[in-house]
């Protein structure tokens, strides 16, 4: 009996050795393939946020790529023949306006771009219709859907019926800021509030012929790079 006794106790003895030396080189080798394969997954984790950051960029650079463009708007029309004038005084029309550009890239576009407002009241005329022919300017802050931005054009301002039947022309600036929606890469709605002055070069009566202009309306995007 002392001798099985015995001999379990060096079996259980030769066995314990062989199992520790087991473990201990099983959580070695794990700790090895950790410390191999974790920079592994660092970096296929650090790429995969850097395609994701990528296609932010190339969607927001494609609605502001470069390429013309078509805008129509109706607008609002708040006037008067003499600014500043008393509530009762000012007037109130609609009208439309709208343009031909073409997005330089993503902060800059130049256009061509005019409006029509009919239905101004001014003393000694039942009616007359206004409005500017001529270029603008548009200054983006950001790409994206969402595209705000400042406007200023010159051109030419126009009076119709302030004297009789007659139109009378004269140097005009526009002044805005507005604000591009894109429901899809080709297609957005356009917020666009302007102010309209005539400047008198020409000789006329027609700088007190100024407007605030509100403007909604969609635009498309002609092809582009």
């Amino acid at each position: 009996m002392r001798w099985r006794a015995g001999a379990s106790s060096r079996d259980a003895d030769g066995r314990g050795v062989p199992v520790a030396a087991a473990l201990a080189a099983w959580s070695l080798l794990w700790l090895v393939a950790v410390a191999v394969a974790a920079p592994g997954a660092a970096r296929a984790q650090d790429d995969e946020l850097d395609e994701e950051e990528e296609e932010v960029v190339e969607e927001e650079d494609y609605y502001a790529r470069s390429g013309a463009y078509f805008e129509a708007l109706f607008t609002n029309n708040i006037g008067s023949y003499q600014l500043p004038a008393p509530l009762d005084d000012t007037k109130y029309s609609t009208g439309v306006a709208g343009g031909l550009g073409y997005r330089i890239n993503t902060y800059t576009a130049v256009e061509v771009f005019g409006d029509w407002v009919s239905g101004f009241n001014l003393p000694g005329s039942d009616d007359y219709q206004t409005g500017l022919i001529g270029m603008n300017g548009r200054l983006y802050a950001k790409g994206g859907r969402w595209q705000p931005f400042l406007m200023a054009g010159l051109g030419a301002s126009y009076v119709r019926g302030v004297l009789g039947n007659s139109t009378e022309w004269d140097l005009g600036v526009r002044l805005g800021a507005g604000l591009d929606f894109y429901i899809n890469e080709e297609l957005g709605i356009s917020f666009v509030p302007m102010y309209v002055l005539p400047v008198g070069a020409g000789g006329t009566d027609l700088f007190d012929a100024q407007y605030v202009s509100i403007g909604i309306g969609a635009f498309i995007r002609l092809g582009g790079d």
